[in-house]
């Protein structure tokens, strides 16, 4: 590292939560050292160059946050599905094309932001997410929904604004918890019909079609 680098590499000690802050740097992957702070919470890499997480982000089980906005990356490892405690989770503004189907064993994740990506589809197994609340989708490629989408019971808030979306499906209809559901910027604010059949699913959830 050299020193600014080291000047925003910061593990710290707050009352009962250990924090990792790799910030603005030119990282392109984890410091190797980052693999033996086994008692990790909290890994904040934000506006960093990384193009890619090593395997080796499995070994920190206590995580209950990451933030790695405003990097590079392209992919996910599988391995961050043994993360199971992790209850916050944004890798908005990268690259990324798709999500693991790991993705789904994150069993505890109530915040989830990729908005500002390239996927173009979720797996099926984002519908284990059973208590998520925060989806933010914005700004991808998505043209479908899978339908294990209406398994998200605890949704509050589903963001799918800028994507290339014709249609929801049907079990779009299960969420009963949904508050908000941005479409803003989609292909299908345009059809009639579908804007019909959407409120008829959601009566109580406010839907942002865009202006």
């Amino acid at each position: 590292m050299n020193q600014n680098e080291t000047a925003n590499f910061i593990k710290h000690q707050k009352p009962g939560v250990i924090t990792l802050t790799i910030e603005g740097g030119s990282f392109h992957t984890l410091p190797k050292e980052t693999f033996q702070l086994t008692d990790l919470e909290r890994l904040n890499l934000p506006y960093n160059q990384m193009q890619h997480l090593p395997p080796e982000i499995g070994q920190l089980t206590w995580l209950d946050l990451i933030d790695l906005r405003c990097n590079q990356l392209r992919a996910l490892p599988p391995e961050i599905g043994q993360l199971s405690r992790l209850d916050f989770l944004n890798l908005s503004d990268n690259q990324l094309t798709e999500l693991p189907k790991e993705i789904g064993r994150l069993k505890r994740l109530t915040f989830l932001n990729v908005c500002e990506n390239q996927l173009t589809e979720l797996p099926k197994e984002i519908g284990q997410l059973s208590r998520l609340e925060l989806f933010h989708l914005g700004n991808n490629q998505l043209t479908r929904l899978p339908p294990t989408i209406g398994q998200l019971a605890k949704l509050d808030i589903l963001n799918l604004s800028n994507n290339q979306l014709t249609k929801l499906p049907p079990e779009i209809g299960q969420l009963k918890e949904l508050s908000i559901l941005d479409l803003s910027a989609n292909p299908l604010v345009n059809d009639s019909r579908q804007r019909d059949i959407i409120t008829t699913w959601l009566p109580d959830c406010r839907i942002i079609w865009g202006h």
